[in-house]
Formats: structure tokens, sequence, C-alpha cells
């Protein structure tokens, strides 16, 4: 079984790839987007786990996690650009235990900066 972890947005904004893992996890892709920009948005870090309806797909679940782009991350980039490991292991770990949680046992995980890098803003 396997599972991904996913960051919520990118530099740009939400995620473009929302269209294929809405139809995958057979979740309306207005809802899932949504979601996502809560995720982005929200004061402090959020994980949102996806389980497949699907009980013979290749990829069990996947979780979304707050961003390095987050409101909640920016609010403790002081300056901007400074790196906060322990924010990346808090939203990647919670993420990774989501997908164990409900059986997952390989897991793919997200660069938590997708988009341009924070030390080229």
């Amino acid at each position: 079984m396997i599972g991904y972890a996913h960051a919520a947005g990118t530099r740009e904004g939400i995620r473009d790839d929302i269209r294929v893992i809405a139809q995958y996890f057979s979740v309306e892709e207005n809802r899932l987007h949504e979601a996502l920009l809560h995720i982005q948005k929200a004061r402090r870090p959020e994980i949102l786990l996806l389980q497949n309806p699907n009980q013979e797909a290749k990829v069990t679940a996947a979780s979304f996690y707050s961003s390095a782009w987050s409101r909640a991350y920016s609010s403790i980039a002081n300056p901007v650009g400074q790196v906060h490991r322990d924010y990346h292991y808090q939203v990647i770990f919670t993420a990774l235990a989501a997908l164990a949680e409900v059986g997952c046992k390989q897991m793919r995980v997200d660069h938590p900066t997708l988009g341009e890098m924070w030390t080229r803003c």
C-alpha cells in the first residue's frame, strides 16, 4: 500500500494537479481546492488525509500539509527566507504518521517548498 505526502500549495498558489488527484480519490475538485486553500491560509499548520475508496488502487492514501508558502509558515519565517526545520519536521512527520495509520507501507514525500525556493525570493 502506497501513500503520498504532498505540499498543499506552491509559490504560485494551490497545487495545479488538483483535477487528477480529485478524480483518483473520487472527491469533488471544488471541495479539494477549498480544503487545500484552507490549509494554505490557516494560521497553524494543517494536515488533510484522503483515503482511496477503491481497494484495488495502487495509491491507498494521500496526505496534504501546509507548505513553505502557507500563512502558517510565513508567520514563523522571520526573516522571510529563513528555513525552519522544526516546522517541516512537524508537518511532514504528521503527514507520514497519518499515512501509516491507514496502513501505507511505502511512502513518498514532496519537497515542502514546491515552486521557487525561498532563497531566490
